[in-house]
């Protein structure tokens, strides 16, 4: 995530209702939030891939205003959350952090330089509707940090992923397809990557990790053009 994205990010918390968490964070169809039926389906496929353990200590990464971090951290012992920009992270701070709950500004991309994090090592990873805003060379040294913040059996979830090849879906009229161009020449692009499920597979087994792809529900439009990817490495050693 780049200082233009938080930049964006956080005038949209500026210009919103503080408490308008997923119209803040992107979670919208046709200009609305998502129904509460929609987001208790989304947050449920992440809890049943993640595989949730009360004794877990889960880190949820580019977290945003913590909207579906406090769905899950009940389901945990221990959540920390991390997000760029600063409003966000204000946010769920105010109104979404449950008591076993932290949140913290910080540049993913500079994750290794970051202090030891409560309660490291986590066994559980969530990069949710993120990991488009990082390119296929920042995959691997992504998992890398990942990794080294973990325990030896970490389930890792990149939840929401756009999927290449997909993009009609989304931008499936003229007028969408030149918002977007007009969007891209003037830096506000925050579609970012659409990910090769090629390019996913390939580098997580070069780290030794097992790479699973699965569906988002389909009452949210968005299942016409993203993904879910669960990666383990306890999954690959019981065959």
């Amino acid at each position: 995530m780049t200082e233009d994205l938080a930049t964006a990010y956080d005038k949209r918390v500026m210009k919103g209702a503080a408490q308008d968490f997923l119209r803040q964070v992107g979670h919208t169809e046709g200009g609305a939030p998502i129904t509460d039926r929609q987001l208790a389906a989304m947050t449920g496929d992440l809890e049943t891939l993640l595989d949730l353990d009360p004794s877990d200590r889960l880190l949820d990464l580019c977290c945003g205003n913590g909207a579906v971090t406090v769905r899950l951290a009940p389901r945990v012992a221990a959540c920390t959350g991390l997000d760029l920009s600063g409003h966000l992270i204000d946010v769920a701070r105010k109104y979404n952090a449950p008591v076993n709950t932290t949140y913290q500004q910080a540049d993913l991309k500079r994750l290794p330089q970051i202090p030891p994090l409560e309660p490291e090592p986590f066994s559980k990873v969530l990069m949710h509707a993120a990991l488009q805003h990082f390119r296929p060379a920042d995959l691997e040294p992504l998992l890398r940090a990942i990794l080294a913040r973990c325990g030896p059996d970490p389930v890792i979830v990149f939840g929401f992923v756009p999927e290449h090849g997909k993009q009609r879906f989304l931008f499936n009229t003229l007028r969408k397809r030149l918002y977007r161009a007009y969007l891209q020449v003037t830096g506000q692009d925050v579609f970012g990557h659409w990910w090769s499920r090629r390019d996913l597979e390939t580098v997580a087994d070069k780290l030794g990790l097992s790479c699973s792809f699965h569906p988002v529900d389909a009452s949210l439009a968005a299942a016409a053009y993203r993904f879910n990817v669960r990666m383990s490495v306890a999954s690959r050693s019981k065959g």
